[in-house]
């Protein structure tokens, strides 16, 4: 665990751990947005609907020139903890929030996931819901070792995966949320208002909500994030 100092951004608070057996990075930055309750106003004026098939809840696209200048300045710690050498390129934005019930579950939503699209995609999750809505939570898989799946190591997984199911079942109905036969709970970050955290996308990660969690789809009351996703430029 590090703390850094980011140059000509006095409000950013930003703190970088190694998850895991593997030392993967992740960024922790807090105060991350100039004006976070103007997010929240912008997201009372969007549509949401079910824009994704595994995520368990609701979704409005934002324009990348949304976040465009907030991530500029990640640049530098872009580069020194994810190697994005030559910048980065933002692919989606969403606002999300969390309104499926753990009763009515797919089977592959109640247990950790990794984001497709590339070994080199990072994932920026910004809480705009305080800490009592849950963090994000990160886990190995205990029969491959993985903590990672980029795509050289999914067909390993996959097979895997698959005779874990056959030993076990799937889990039960619900949020994912600690160790059991098939994975290892390794870290976790809790939420808070106007924080971002950045990690690969090929991390095996989870929601982690509190066992006293309220569904709600109002921007306001929900658990509201936003999601972006980012490739090198």
């Amino acid at each position: 665990m590090s703390k850094l100092v980011a140059k000509g951004l006095p409000n950013w608070k930003i703190e970088r751990r190694y998850i895991g057996p593997e030392k993967q990075p992740l960024l922790i930055i807090d105060h991350f947005a100039p004006q976070p309750d103007a997010w929240v106003k912008f997201a009372g004026l969007q549509t949401f609907k079910p824009l994704a098939p595994y995520y368990p809840g609701l979704r409005a696209p934002i324009s990348a020139d949304y976040l465009r200048l907030h991530v500029e300045p990640l640049m530098p710690l872009l580069a020194d903890t994810f190697e994005y050498k030559t910048g980065a390129k933002l692919v989606e934005t969403f606002y999300s929030i969390v309104t499926t019930p753990p009763a009515d579950l797919a089977p592959l939503q109640r247990m950790p996931h990794f984001d497709g699209g590339g070994d080199e995609k990072l994932a920026l999750l910004h809480y705009l819901c305080p800490a009592s809505m849950g963090g994000t939570a990160f886990y190995r898989h205990k029969s491959s070792g993985y903590q990672t799946v980029p795509d050289e190591r999914y067909p390993a997984y996959k097979l895997s995966l698959e005779a874990d199911v056959q030993t076990y079942g799937m889990p039960a109905p619900g949020y994912f949320r600690e160790s059991d036969h098939m994975f290892e709970r390794i870290g976790h970050c809790d939420a808070a208002f106007n924080r971002a955290i950045v990690y690969r996308g090929t991390n095996l990660h989870a929601i982690d909500l509190p066992d006293a969690f309220t569904f709600d789809s109002s921007p306001q009351l929900g658990r509201l994030t936003v999601n972006t996703f980012l490739l090198p430029a």
